[in-house]
């Protein structure tokens, strides 16, 4: 949303260039036309610092490249545009205001390769953690189905049942080594979030309930 709205008044600022070079309009009209541009460039230079602050506070916050360089530079194109109007030097304040319309551009196109930027390594990052957590989630599911095979053979009186119990601890167990990993990347990709709390959940109460009716044989 930042970048569009940086990009639009980028337009606005190269359009006020265009009008200032040909003196379209009176010279205190122009002059306001840019102190609301650079109204507007400020109110987005600030939601980009609480956008820093908020991505800090992340559990696993994004790279976030440094814009201040950028932004400097173009307030003091915009600042020297205002000046040269002053003087009465429309030629200089319609080149400053073009120099701070393309900087705006390319501010914006950085952003967007720095987000798509993250995304990316974002995603290669969730595939592979999901790649593993499918992997250790199908060998759980063999393991408990050959415990269901052997305690169908198993008397709930010998010592082979209770070595059977232990094994579904033992299961219980490194299902929540399994369910701390899901719950960190359904945070990350909420698309999944109500899907793995849900069966996860189910599989707790599951594996629960397995526990106390084998332990009361």
């Amino acid at each position: 949303e930042t970048i569009e709205q940086l990009e639009e008044l980028a337009e606005k600022q190269e359009e006020l260039a265009e009008q200032t070079k040909k003196e379209e309009l009176p010279q205190e009209e122009l002059q306001e036309k840019q102190e609301e541009i650079q109204e507007e460039f400020k109110e987005i230079e600030e939601k980009m610092e609480e956008m820093k602050e908020k991505n800090e506070e992340l559990e696993n916050p994004m790279e976030m490249g440094d814009m201040s360089e950028q932004s400097e530079s173009i307030e003091e194109d915009m600042q020297d545009s205002q000046e040269k109007m002053e003087q009465q030097d429309s030629g200089g304040a319609s080149e400053s205001q073009e120099k701070a319309g393309q900087k705006m551009k390319s501010m914006a196109s950085m952003m967007q390769q720095q987000m798509e930027s993250g995304e990316m390594e974002q995603m290669e990052e969730d595939m592979a953690s999901l790649r593993q957590l499918l992997e250790n989630l199908v060998n759980l599911s063999f393991d408990q189905e050959d415990l269901i095979d052997n305690f169908g053979t198993a008397s709930v009186n010998t010592p082979r049942y209770v070595d059977l119990v232990q094994g579904q601890f033992k299961l219980k167990d490194d299902f929540r080594l399994i369910q701390d990993s899901l719950h960190a990347l359904s945070k990350r990709v909420y698309q999944i979030e109500s899907f793995v709390t849900e069966k996860v959940t189910e599989i707790r109460s599951n594996m629960r309930e397995s526990v106390d009716e084998l332990e009361e044989r």
